[in-house]
């Protein structure tokens, strides 16, 4: 190696070491204000995101660990629910078939009524279209968002809409589905710990960008990496082929990246996906309408840009701590059932951060 070249690698060397220490700092300090205050700094969801990566997701194992000693998970048993009825060995077969290829695809779907409520939603309630433009490339976003409006199927101006939190929260669909004892119980023996509700999302996508996928839109593979620990349900509230936006998932990629695939929440074209993992660990999620998905999103994933049609789709997300949440609070109000108020007295973990309104 010539002395500038050397040179040149002892610098770049140094100035990650310097990074490393400014984002161990900052999440130290983030963390400790987190436990006092029980919000994060955003300086310490981006060092998170950066130490995640930097550890390939060893720190992620280590906090979730200690998570797991302070508020272990219940015995397995057997539980009935929107999943179907679950033995003690169906979950630990599921569970462990997450843990190995980092998602599942359930054979219970989610019932015709229960489908119908949740469209009928998405087709009267306001939603936020994301304003396009030329910067909505691969690792630039440009996610503009617009006034709310309802979402018109025929001339959609936006690749995707959004449905507010708090509005989503206040349908007992959503509601029943939160506290459904076989989404729970799943995510509990995933997590290693009892679980909490966070951002819970719904959202329309179409095929108004055309083959063109969209950063903000989450269509370049990413992996999450603002919490210590996820675990997701997607709801298919639409047929999904792999013409009109099939959750993609990269097979194994939650337990261990490769090297040069390690830079945060980055986004990652499919050809360079293709120089690290073969054809067959990409793997595209279909399903008819009602189908339920559970993921480990810490894996690299993405939605695939829409051919044609449009696609619906609901998030329910769980997670160990409630370390680097940003979101504005949900607001526990008038529309929340009864039942699910009664449940989450009993179980306040779940509900971390929600606020009870005054």
């Amino acid at each position: 190696m010539s002395v500038s070249g050397l040179m040149s690698h002892l610098w770049s060397t140094l100035l990650e070491s310097l990074r490393l220490f400014i984002n161990t700092l900052r999440f130290l300090i983030g963390y400790s204000a987190f436990l006092i205050t029980g919000t994060t700094p955003k300086f310490a969801t981006r060092a998170l995101a950066h130490l995640s990566s930097f550890s390939n997701g060893r720190l992620n194992d280590l906090l979730s660990w200690f998570i797991s000693m302070r508020h272990p998970p219940d015995p397995v048993e057997d539980v009935t629910g929107t999943l179907g009825n679950l033995k003690k060995e169906d979950v630990k077969e599921i569970v462990s078939e997450i843990r190995e290829k980092g998602y599942y695809v359930f054979d219970k779907k989610l019932s015709p009524e229960m489908c119908d409520k949740l469209l009928n939603f998405a087709l009267t309630t306001p939603c936020t279209p994301m304003k396009m433009n030329h910067t909505d490339k691969l690792d630039a976003f440009g996610y503009v968002p617009e006034a709310p409006r309802i979402y018109d199927r025929d001339n959609p101006v936006s690749v995707r809409y959004d449905f507010a939190a708090q509005d989503l929260m206040q349908n007992s669909v959503v509601q029943n589905l939160i506290t459904d004892p076989t989404f729970l119980i799943l995510a509990e023996n995933y997590l290693r710990s009892k679980p909490i509700t966070d951002i819970n999302t719904m959202w329309w996508s179409n095929a108004s960008r055309g083959t063109e996928g969209s950063s903000s839109a989450g269509q370049f593979y990413h992996a999450d990496l603002d919490r210590i620990r996820f675990f997701k349900f997607f709801v298919y509230l639409s047929d999904v082929d792999h013409n009109n936006g099939p959750h993609c998932f990269v097979e194994g990629s939650h337990k261990k990246k490769p090297r040069p695939l390690l830079r945060g929440s980055k986004r990652i074209s499919d050809d360079e996906m293709k120089q690290h993992y073969s054809t067959d660990k990409l793997v595209e999620l279909t399903g008819k309408r009602g189908t339920i998905v559970a993921v480990d999103n810490i894996g690299f994933h993405k939605g695939k840009a829409l051919l044609e049609g449009e696609r619906l789709i609901l998030q329910i997300l769980y997670e160990n701590s409630s370390f680097g949440s940003s979101y504005i609070p949900i607001e526990i109000n008038e529309h929340f059932q009864k039942n699910f108020t009664d449940y989450i007295q009993k179980h306040p973990r779940l509900a971390t951060t929600y606020r009870w309104k005054t």
